[in-house]
């Protein structure tokens, strides 16, 4: 499913290499990317070609406030209860699923300028580090569903939206919070 980068484990960066220009005109390249699609709120450099640990997020609507950064090297540190979140990603598009996550993980990263980072996210923007840090390690949002699941909530966006009540009903969206700590 998609293509066969997406299935190859990143590499980490060194300081040095974050801080160099081209880092920095690739993050500005994935940033435009990604806010170019309308849809995605996070891209990994695997869907891009780059082989190595970093992923941007960023948001424009101001209803689910996603600070645009870049995070390089990232790894969860702690991780809180469970939740069950519809992803879609980019690298396959037209295809939504429910998949388990967890509601609350603290990430470790460098930003920009090679600084160690700690954030924390709950909710949505929990369940986006946990799929754009799937993505660098060659992980898909399908690898997380059971087959059961699978055969009962992975559908094509069209079909998704024909039943959306139907398969969101009551149910409340958490958009989460997202801290810079």
């Amino acid at each position: 499913m998609g293509n066969p980068a997406l299935r190859s484990r990143t590499s980490a960066f060194q300081v040095k290499e974050i801080k160099h220009a081209s880092t920095k005109e690739m993050v500005s390249k994935m940033i435009n990317t990604m806010y170019d699609s309308k849809i995605g709120c996070g891209l990994a450099g695997p869907q891009v070609g780059i082989g190595r640990q970093v992923f941007v997020i960023g948001d424009q609507n101001p209803d689910q406030f996603i600070p645009t950064i870049p995070l390089f090297n990232p790894r969860i540190v702690k991780t809180e209860g469970t939740f069950g979140a519809w992803e879609a990603c980019l690298s396959i598009p037209n295809l939504i699923g429910r998949v388990h996550r967890h509601a609350v993980v603290h990430v470790d990263y460098l930003d920009e300028e090679g600084r160690n980072q700690r954030l924390r996210a709950t909710g949505f923007k929990a369940a986006l580090m946990q799929h754009e840090i799937d993505h660098l390690q060659g992980v898909l949002f399908p690898d997380r569903m059971s087959k059961e699941e699978l055969e009962r909530y992975f559908l094509f966006r069209e079909e998704f939206e024909a039943r959306a009540e139907e398969l969101v009903g009551e149910e409340e969206l958490d958009f989460g919070d997202l801290n810079l700590l």
